[in-house]
């Protein structure tokens, strides 16, 4: 924005304090990607970017995070631009402003909870059901339920998952009954097997098995 603009209030270059301008821009900047990153991938999109790899990657290679890997393509890709370029401080800028972003994309999109549940009604509960089990890997509750305007018997599906296999489960659901009414919400605690312990591993942790609070 040039100083003419507002009488120059958004002329970081004519401000006494022009010297952190980049670094602001930066800062403000990475943030406000990881908050738009964060909401598209709880949508189940993508911004088209070097998420899509990541993610293809992060179902490969489920102990990776997936704002991990972000970052590290996005700083990469920073890296790269700077035989373009040929400037060290944009450079580093970029990459500072690639953590933020990393940092906020972690925090909205995963949050203080990793883990879901899921309540799912669907005439197709069972096809829905084979595929959690063999694509995402986890079991379901089925229990019988009744419409309470229909009146009709119907089944209810619940599922716990984890925020990495949050967009999955939503394809699965989508691509086998587009008119399947589904709620999810955070689960504040899960103990258990599967979760805090594996059979016949009770010593043992892992990061998907780890308590959720």
């Amino acid at each position: 924005l040039n100083e003419e603009f507002l009488d120059g209030f958004f002329y970081l270059q004519g401000s006494e304090h022009a010297q952190i301008s980049l670094m602001l821009g930066a800062l403000i900047g990475g943030a406000c990607v990881g908050v738009g990153c964060a909401l598209t991938f709880f949508g189940g999109g993508s911004t088209g970017g070097l998420d899509i790899i990541a993610f293809v990657i992060c179902k490969h290679f489920k102990r990776i995070k997936s704002s991990t890997l972000i970052f590290i393509l996005d700083a990469t890709a920073v890296v790269l631009g700077m035989f373009v370029i040929g400037d060290l401080v944009i450079t580093l800028l970029g990459i500072l402003s690639a953590f933020v972003a990393a940092l906020v994309i972690d925090r909205i999109f995963v949050g203080s909870s990793r883990a879901f549940t899921a309540e799912i009604v669907s005439e197709k509960y069972e096809e829905i059901n084979s595929l959690i089990i063999n694509e995402l890997e986890r079991t379901t509750t089925i229990m019988d339920a009744v419409g309470g305007y229909s009146g009709a018997q119907k089944k209810l599906m619940k599922v716990t998952f984890t925020i990495r296999q949050y967009s999955e489960l939503l394809n699965i659901i989508n691509k086998t009954d587009k008119r399947a009414f589904v709620t999810i919400h955070r689960a504040h605690e899960i103990t258990g097997e599967g979760w805090t312990w594996n059979q016949g591993h009770t010593d043992k942790k892992t990061d998907s098995q780890e308590k959720t609070i």
